[in-house]
């Protein structure tokens, strides 16, 4: 979070008009219209945003104080500081974004932060997740990464939490500069 804090200004900046409506879209497509969706670490507010043009109501969620600051002002609506380990909602969301930000967690607590948003989400829910593709777990330019291929994200075990699994799509980085990483976009359902 310190990065986030530090360094708020430039990631806003270099994230709020990324074009993420193909996955954006994708997302949508699995969700009944107007209910409320949780966006899990909303960075610049970005997804948010386009959910709620699209007639979704959004909480998005930012634990990093000064991004959630500039997100709030950009979507003119309360961004929740909480972290994904503490929130406590019960069958409130029809859907859950996580867009590169459980990538930050380690391994180790990723069932736990899965079990937490499982909690949170109405039956048939769903969730997207898009995580760095890779095996690696470590700390690149002052963040920490745990990075995913489809087998590593298989050993989480999401079955026994309760998920099943929609699907996994590889996409490419949309940044300038950084079009040649890839992603694991991953959808499970309640």
């Amino acid at each position: 979070m310190n990065y986030y804090n530090q360094n708020a200004k430039i990631y806003f900046d270099t994230t709020i008009d990324v074009d993420m409506s193909k996955l954006q879209n994708y997302f949508l497509e699995h969700l009944p219209q107007e209910e409320e969706i949780l966006d899990i670490g909303c960075g610049s507010g970005r997804d948010a945003k386009f959910f709620m043009s699209k007639g979704y109501q959004v909480l998005p969620l930012e634990p990093a104080e000064e991004l959630a600051k500039l997100a709030e002002d950009y979507l003119q609506i309360p961004v929740s500081q909480e972290k994904i380990a503490d929130i406590t909602y019960r069958e409130k969301f029809i859907g859950a974004w996580a867009c590169a930000s459980l990538l930050h967690l380690p391994y180790a607590e990723m069932p736990q932060a899965l079990e937490k948003i499982y909690t949170a989400l109405k039956a048939q829910g769903y969730l997207f997740l898009s995580l760095k593709y890779g095996e690696k777990e470590e700390f690149r330019n002052g963040r920490f990464f745990c990075d995913y291929t489809e087998e590593k994200f298989e050993s989480l075990n999401y079955q026994a939490i309760g998920f099943t699994l929609v699907e996994y799509t590889i996409s490419q980085d949309k940044r300038v500069g950084r079009e040649a990483d890839a992603w694991l976009n991953v959808l499970l359902r309640k």
